[in-house]
C-alpha cells in the first residue's frame, strides 16, 4: 500500500468522448446535416446536384486485398414539393423528424428555394442558440424507449 499512497485520489467523473456534454455534441451533429441541407438547397436554385465525397475502404473477396475508393455520399433532402407546387421541409436528427411548430406539425412550407434556404440558415441560428434542445431531447428519448 505504501506505493498508492505516492498517488493523488480524486472523485471525478468522465465527459463524453468527444470532451463536451452531450447535448452539444447533438447541436454539432445537427449543424452538419443542416449545413449539408442548405448546399442541397442553393446547389439545386443554381440547378445543379450537390455531391459529397466519401473515402470508403473496401476488401476484394477473391484476393483478400483491401483498397480504399472515393464515392458520393448519397444525401437525402429534407424537403419535396406539393401537390401545390410549395416546397415542404422537415428537420430531422437521425431518421427521426424534430417537432419544432405546433403539435402535430412535422414540417414548415415555402414558396420557393430563396425562402428555403432563408429558413434553413433561421433554423442553424436557433440550434446555435440552443432552441431546438428539447426538441432534440425528446427524440432521443423516444429512441431510448423503443429500444428498451
Amino acid at each position: 500500500m505504501k506505493s498508492l499512497a505516492k498517488l493523488t485520489f480524486v472523485n471525478s467523473k468522465r465527459e463524453s468522448k468527444f470532451g463536451k456534454p452531450s447535448i452539444e455534441t447533438r447541436r454539432a451533429k445537427l449543424l452538419v446535416r443542416l449545413d449539408e441541407q442548405l448546399n442541397v438547397a442553393k446547389a439545386e436554385q443554381q440547378g445543379k446536384a450537390f455531391q459529397v465525397l466519401q473515402t470508403k475502404t473496401v476488401t476484394n473477396k477473391s484476393t483478400g486485398v483491401s483498397e480504399t475508393r472515393q464515392s458520393n455520399k448519397n444525401i437525402k433532402s429534407w424537403f419535396w414539393k406539393d401537390k401545390a407546387g410549395k416546397l415542404n421541409c422537415e428537420v430531422r436528427y437521425g431518421s427521426q423528424t424534430l417537432a419544432l411548430g405546433k403539435a402535430g406539425a412535422n414540417a414548415f412550407q415555402v414558396a420557393n428555394l430563396q425562402e428555403l434556404v432563408d429558413n434553413l440558415q433561421l433554423i442553424k441560428t436557433a440550434l446555435t442558440a440552443g432552441e431546438l434542445d428539447a426538441a432534440i431531447e425528446a427524440v432521443v428519448a423516444a429512441r431510448k424507449a423503443k429500444s428498451a
